[in-house]
């Protein structure tokens, strides 16, 4: 059974919610998404 909180919903809980990423996270994700590539093209060369 999934835990509710029925606090105030303010903007960045409904930004959550709606799946809106901020700023930092889609450098957060771009950088991790390239590093994940770039390791597996080294695991390939090094294979």
């Amino acid at each position: 059974m999934a835990a509710t909180h029925r606090g105030p919903a303010g903007p960045i809980t409904t930004a959550v919610r709606q799946g809106v990423t901020l700023g930092v996270m889609r450098w957060v994700l771009a950088a991790s998404l390239l590093a994940a590539v770039i390791g597996l093209v080294v695991a390939r060369l090094l294979a």
